[in-house]
C-alpha cells in the first residue's frame, strides 16, 4: 500500500495547474491553517517539522495595522497556526512543496488536520476562479484524503 504523503508527492509531481497568473497579475497566496480552542502552536510545529508564518493560542493578542496607519489589537477567539506557501507557483507546485517539507507520516497529518480544522486557503485567486482551475483532479483528491478543507477566495482575506 502506498503511503498517502508519497502518493501526494507522486501525483503532484505529475499534476499541472491549469491556472497561471499572467504578466502583471497579483500572484495568489496559498496558506495551510489549523484552528482549535485548545490548539498548542508549538505542538503543531513539532509534529509537522515546520515553523509557522503566524500562530497563537486562544486569548493571545492579535495586532493589525489599518489602512489609515492605526494599529488595533484584539484577543484571538481560538488557537491558530498557519503557514504561507511560496507565491508565484501553481497550486499543485505549492502543495507539493509543502508536502515535501513535512516530517510527519500520513496518518499523523490526517489526524492533525481533522482534529484542528485543517484548511488550505487560496487567497487572491481572481474573480470566477474555482478550485478546479487552480488544482489538478489528483491534487484535489489528495487534499481531501489528507483531511484538509479547501477554500478559494477572490480577495486577499
Amino acid at each position: 500500500m502506498i503511503r498517502l504523503l508519497e502518493l501526494l508527492r507522486r501525483l503532484l509531481g505529475r499534476g499541472r495547474s491549469r491556472y497561471l497568473h499572467g504578466a502583471g497579475a497579483t500572484p495568489m497566496q496559498v496558506t495551510l491553517k489549523f484552528l482549535g480552542e485548545s490548539l498548542d502552536p508549538a505542538s503543531i510545529s513539532r509534529t509537522l517539522g515546520l515553523a509557522p508564518t503566524g500562530s497563537g493560542r486562544k486569548g493571545d493578542p492579535i495586532a493589525a495595522e489599518l489602512p489609515n496607519g492605526r494599529s488595533v489589537s484584539r484577543p484571538s477567539i481560538t488557537g491558530y497556526w498557519y503557514l504561507d506557501l511560496p507565491q508565484g507557483t501553481s497550486g499543485d507546485a505549492a502543495v507539493a512543496g509543502m508536502m515535501d517539507s513535512l516530517s510527519c507520516g500520513e496518518t499523523v497529518f490526517r489526524d492533525l488536520a481533522r482534529e484542528w480544522q485543517g484548511q488550505l486557503i487560496v487567497h487572491e485567486a481572481g474573480a470566477g476562479v474555482s478550485a478546479g482551475d487552480l488544482f489538478s483532479g489528483q491534487t484535489l483528491a489528495a487534499l481531501s484524503a489528507a483531511g484538509l478543507d479547501l477554500y478559494v477566495n477572490e480577495d486577499g482575506k
